[in-house]
């Protein structure tokens, strides 16, 4: 029996709409989500003071934070591709603990290469959009309310 492809889940199994809907197992949901904690994560970096920067709670919450947001993705994705949520939990898992090795393996299972490398790269430019936006911000905030941050993008 082959593991990787043993989980899906025939069509008339998949989940409906409104569970969907309900469970906030939509991928473009969970996108923006991602989205928003990755702003959220390189303002504070650009205005939190330094002790805050150092302080092991900010250490342990922004990782974190982001390894959900990235494990709420995949999950949603995997869902929404009609695996069984057992199988999405088997990524996730992976994802919690390294994003550099759980993003990709379930990227690879769930796309092949191509795809994978298309997804990949649709990431890298989210990521980069979201930088962007953050400097923009910065920009925005010192020109208007002269607040301006304690590290420069």
């Amino acid at each position: 029996m082959d593991f990787w492809r043993s989980g899906e889940i025939k069509n008339n199994e998949s989940l409906s709409r409104f569970e969907a809907a309900v469970l906030g197992t939509r991928p473009t949901t969970a996108l923006a989500a991602l989205a928003a904690v990755s702003f959220v994560i390189l303002v504070s970096a650009m205005y939190l003071p330094d002790a805050w920067l150092d302080s092991d709670w900010f250490q342990v919450l922004m990782p974190v934070s982001f390894k959900l947001a990235v494990a709420r993705w995949i999950h949603a994705d995997a869902l929404a591709r009609g695996w069984l949520p057992s199988r999405a939990i088997f990524y996730v898992c992976f994802t919690l603990i390294s994003v550099l090795i759980g993003y990709p393996a379930y990227l690879l299972m769930s796309r092949g290469w191509k795809g994978a490398l298309v997804t990949g790269g649709k990431a890298l430019g989210l990521l980069v959009l979201v930088s962007i936006l953050a400097a923009a911000a910065s920009l925005v905030l010192e020109s208007v309310w002269g607040v301006s941050a304690t590290h420069k993008p």
